[in-house]
């Protein structure tokens, strides 16, 4: 019996020991064991129960909405859009827009060259003896000036106000009689602002320093600043004022060259290049004994603001940093008046080899390249040597024709004990000008001469014949007026190109003028010079047709092209038709991108009066939440912020007798026929929809947004998206045909202190008028994340669920988590994936189950250490009153002149951004490197193995898109084997999993080493003249003829001051 027991007990412990097996074996179940058929079936009925859950059976959801927006409609037609009509109906509206400015200006500028040549000069006038508005005295304009919505700001619109910079005198003799004879143009100011009820900002910027402005308005500056503007620093002013030059400056470093001399002669070239535009070429060169360039550009590279801030950033080979500088990223940057350009004063100067390897260096230049400006080329040379290097001139210069020769113009730098006759005699013989800058306070002032010294014409000039002062200042100033990018843009026909459409321009460098991906940023001293090519997606085709554009072609292409989402984080290969032209009259083209499935417009052929027969779809009930885009559906009302605001407009309306020019028809039609489209939907939820989904809505063209149920907490969710055509879920449905499913980004892990509830899930998707492929509306819904975990389980026969030895994972088509089978991943919905399992990303972008796009931020801001300050930036504020320096050469004021419109994008004029004495701003312009993740459009499914490097462990997966026979989706199921103990996340060597934007280390070397993009020439070039001659230093003395003198007129246009 004993036996037996013994017996019994090693069965029942052999039974025990085989149920924990089988336990343990069904627990570590391999993915191996499961076949591609198998998963594939799985993903099919996941992708049915995910339709099914958030759209309802069969799509009931879509159909039920596309059913509303098929039916046809009496007062409703469909057009057929035509591009090439389209961009030249634009183009025609801007041409006459602009022409009526430029009108305005030639009114201006004949308004100024009268009442200069009616003014008697005075040499006694004293303060007092001419009354003017000072911008900067608040106090004494307090009582004249109220708010204006043309000008979103308090202005007087029967004078205009004055600013005088700080460095200044306002009793100078030449600053009253500019004031005084100057006070005639408001008259001229107010005939052109009654006349053109859409013009902005008239202004006329003195070659002596001060600024008019029209209409008048405060000069605000930020904080307790020191206002140190002066309008002929701007950009506007320099560039309309100056020719396209190609310019070296060459700086002495040589042994005698020292203390404050050197930080004269950086704070000098700093200021030297504050007045080139993206029209001039420039390098610079230090020498001593030998000669070489101070960056890591080896030629001439256009002046634009990223090249201009680049050319002074120290390279390794010459970094030293100082007191002066700023450390950012592990660069030097330079900030404020004092910049360390990376040299040292040593060894004793040569000036014929400073000179033969600039002679060289042009030849170079000339013989190589289509670029450059193609007309002044000169030579800047600091400091005062003794040599003269007459033997260099004689043989590369003096022996050239008169208009191939290169200028040169020499500066005496700060106290030196070396006479300066030879570099003022280099000045003199090579038709350029010698200046003498004795101390710090004096450089703005004598280097802002460079500005004036190449032959564009300045809009006003001085046509006194009489012999006395005034009629040796030739050159009177810049007159301006404003052409904000939203009067351009107004004019788009954004209803027929649709919100995933737009229009843009760019100039004859390929520098966008307005386009929506351009930003704007405040603290833009210079043009962002943002390069078409740098804000969209280059490809080839897109090289082509920049080309095209800036050579002024008209044409039309079509092309597959990168779309990146509103958010940057998603983006898709898209088919765009480009049509484009030049605009008459001026140095840009237009270009309009129309989305491939946007071939109709919907057209209303009735008017308001016919087709709103009621206020009832404007009245609010509980049924349903209503939100409408912040738009102007009255012509002349405020922003819409609810439903009531139209409502309430509608009352007005049918008080005045349905006026047909109160409306924006458009806006109101489209908005009252989707308010109609969409009323029942209220009664589909509760029909079909009430246990699938959280709350389902529709977003429309009209700016409709509808949601239910009412009371839904989705509504806070949404309400930041309000302007429909602006929301990136929207646009990113248009252009998708089928389900994308997104969840909320999140760029860390979320931590157990976390309170935030899992997120839910959008799905949305478009609805389309079938027989025109017309995309009015989006649907979506929401469902919460453990419903798409429990469709994960019971739609794989749990070996997806929760207790599974499986990792089971939905991802977005940009590679974001939007679920997974793993509770401790649940916090990490809308996480990038290469946050969740890096290994696995790692494999999926390796094998090109995921491909990305990368592509660099130009316009991305960075933050600076507050703390960091240079000890230096004191010196900004001038110490003495110096007079703007005029160029004392007459080919300045040559006969030949010429007509030009010049545009110069992102000037900015008034307040309330102004350049100051104190600290740097916290944010500064900064390059960020981002990717975008994609499923290629032919990927299926896969499947692999992933080998652990550091420990004996495998892992198999398997991928397949989740689509099915009914409807795409943007989702990824993918399978693995849960992660393996002990295994590195990181892969080194592997590519970095690049996603969110990341500062750029290798900035400067980036841009030395970018190919230098086609540009056309466009301005004409007088860069010589038979009677033009020069004392080097002194004033004009030679009037020019004033039969022959063409005014030429400037436009500008201006953005920063529209908030």
């Amino acid at each position: 019996m004993a036996d037996m027991g013994d017996s019994g007990a090693r069965i029942g412990i052999t039974i025990v020991l085989f149920c924990i097996l089988v336990i343990e074996v069904g627990s570590s179940f391999q993915l191996q064991n499961v076949k591609m058929s198998q998963a594939k079936e799985w993903s099919e009925k996941i992708s049915m129960k995910l339709n099914t859950s958030s759209m309802g059976e069969s799509m009931g959801f879509s159909n039920f909405i596309e059913v509303q927006y098929n039916k046809a409609e009496s007062y409703i037609t469909f057009e057929k859009n035509n591009g090439v009509e389209l961009v030249k109906e634009m183009a025609t509206q801007l041409e006459k827009m602009l022409g009526k400015k430029m009108a305005a200006l030639k009114d201006l500028v004949n308004a100024a060259e009268t009442a200069v040549r009616d003014h008697k000069w005075r040499e006694d006038m004293r303060i007092g003896d001419v009354q003017y508005w000072d911008a900067k005295n608040h106090s004494q304009l307090h009582d004249i000036l109220s708010y204006n919505e043309r000008f979103l700001q308090s202005i007087n619109e029967s004078v205009s106000t004055v600013h005088i910079p700080v460095e200044i005198y306002n009793g100078n003799i030449d600053i009253l009689n500019g004031l005084k004879w100057s006070n005639d143009l408001d008259q001229a100011f107010m005939k052109n602002y009654e006349n053109d009820p859409d013009i902005l900002w008239q202004y006329f910027g003195s070659q002596t320093g001060f600024m008019r402005t029209f209409p008048g308005s405060k000069w605000s500056i930020k904080h307790d600043d020191v206002d140190l503007f002066d309008v002929r620093r701007r950009p506007w002013y320099t560039q309309g004022s100056s020719s396209p030059k190609d310019m070296l400056i060459l700086i002495d470093t040589s042994g005698s060259v020292h203390g404050q001399a050197l930080s004269l002669i950086k704070v000098a070239v700093k200021s030297i290049l504050d007045t080139l535009g993206e029209n001039d070429f420039v390098n610079i060169a230090n020498f001593s004994k030998s000669v070489t360039f101070v960056s890591c550009f080896e030629t001439f590279v256009q002046a634009n603001h990223r090249n201009k801030k680049d050319i002074i950033i120290v390279p390794p080979r010459l970094k030293r940093a100082t007191k002066s500088a700023l450390v950012l990223q592990g660069q030097l940057y330079f900030h404020s008046i004092v910049y360390d350009l990376g040299f040292t004063a040593k060894d004793m100067a040569n000036y014929e080899s400073a000179l033969t390897f600039a002679f060289d260096e042009f030849d170079k230049f000339d013989n190589s390249s289509d670029s450059g400006a193609k007309c002044n080329r000169m030579i800047m040379l600091t400091d005062g040597g003794t040599d003269d290097a007459e033997k260099v001139f004689n043989e590369r210069n003096f022996k050239r024709p008169d208009e191939d020769q290169v200028r040169v113009f020499t500066y005496a730098v700060g106290q030196t004990a070396n006479p300066n006759r030879g570099i003022r005699w280099m000045a003199c013989a090579n038709r350029g000008k010698f200046s003498e800058i004795p101390a710090m306070g004096a450089i703005r002032a004598r280097v802002q001469g460079l500005g004036m010294m190449t032959t564009v014409t300045l809009p006003v000039y001085n046509k006194t014949d009489n012999a006395d002062r005034q009629a040796n200042q030739t050159i009177l100033g810049v007159m301006g007026t404003d052409v904000t990018t939203a009067q351009m843009e107004k004019y788009t026909p954004v209803w027929k190109l649709g919100p995933n459409g737009y229009s843009f321009a760019i100039n004859a460098n390929g520098y966008v003028m307005f386009h929506p991906k351009l930003r704007v940023h405040d603290d833009f001293k210079d043009p962002p010079n943002m390069d078409f090519l740098d804000i969209e997606v280059e490809n080839k085709e897109k090289e082509e047709l920049r080309k095209n554009m800036t050579d002024g072609i008209t044409g039309d292409a079509s092309m597959v092209t990168y779309v990146i989402s509103a958010d940057n984080n998603h983006t898709d290969q898209e088919r765009r038709h480009y049509f484009y032209r030049n605009i008459k009259s001026t140095s840009f083209s237009l270009g309009l991108s129309i989305p491939s499935y946007q071939k109709y417009t919907m057209v209303f052929t009735s008017t308001p009066k016919d087709i709103v027969k009621s206020g009832t779809p404007f009245i609010e009930d509980n049924k349903s939440i209503v939100l409408v885009a912040p738009w102007k559906y009255v012509k002349n009302g405020s922003l819409a912020s609810n439903l009531s605001d139209i409502y309430s407009s509608y009352k007005k309306w049918e008080k005045s007798g349905k006026d047909d020019d109160f409306w924006d028809n458009e806006k109101l039609l489209t908005l009252h026929m989707d308010l109609e489209k969409t009323e029942h939907m209220h009664e589909f939820f509760n029909q079909f929809m009430l246990n699938r989904t959280e709350a389902i809505f529709v977003a429309t063209y009209g700016g409709l947004t509808r949601i239910v149920p009412t009371g839904s907490k989705y509504k806070e969710k949404i309400e930041k998206d309000r302007d429909t055509w602006k929301a990136s879920y929207f646009k990113r449905a248009l252009d998708y045909d089928g389900l994308v499913f997104s969840a909320p980004y999140t760029l860390k892990e979320r931590t157990e202190n976390d309170t935030e509830p899992i997120p839910d899930i959008m799905i949305t998707k478009s609805v389309t008028v079938t027989a025109y492929n017309y995309k009015p509306a989006v649907i979506g819904s929401f469902v919460k994340h453990e419903k798409i975990v429990e469709i994960l389980g019971t739609e794989t026969d749990q070996n997806c669920g929760v207790d599974s030895s499986i990792d089971c994972y939905l991802l977005d088509d940009g590679a974001f988590l939007i679920s997974s089978n793993r509770e401790e991943h649940f916090d990490e919905v809308g996480r990038f994936f290469g946050k969740v399992d890096p290994l696995l990303m790692h494999e999926l972008y390796n094998i090109s189950v995921y491909q990305r796009l990368e592509d660099f931020d130009y316009q991305a801001t960075c933050s600076l250490n507050d703390s960091t300050t240079s000890s230096a930036i004191r010196l900004r504020i001038p110490s003495i009153n110096i007079l703007f320096e005029l160029l004392t050469v007459n080919w300045w004021s040559s006969i030949w002149t010429w007509w030009v419109s010049n545009l110069s994008f992102y000037s900015w004029l008034n307040a309330p951004v102004v350049e100051t004495a104190n600290a740097p701003e916290v944010n500064k312009n900064c390059i960020k490197r981002q990717a975008q993740y994609y499923i290629p459009t032919d990927f299926s499914e896969i499947e692999g193995v992933i080998e652990c490097i550091n420990v004996n462990c495998t892992r198999n997966y398997k991928a397949i898109k989740l689509n099915n026979s009914k409807l795409k989706s943007n989702l990824m199921f993918v399978m693995v084997d849960a992660k393996c103990d002990g295994c590195l996340e990181e892969k080194s060597g592997d590519i970095d999993l690049l996603q969110e934007p990341k500062v750029f280390e290798k900035e400067s070397e980036h841009f030395c080493n970018k190919q230098a993009r086609y540009r056309r020439v466009t301005e004409p070039c007088y860069d010589y003249h038979e009677k033009e001659e020069s004392d080097c230093s002194g004033p004009l003395s030679t009037p020019v003829s004033v039969a022959v003198i063409v005014i030429a007129t400037i436009v500008t246009v201006l953005c920063t001051w529209i908030r």
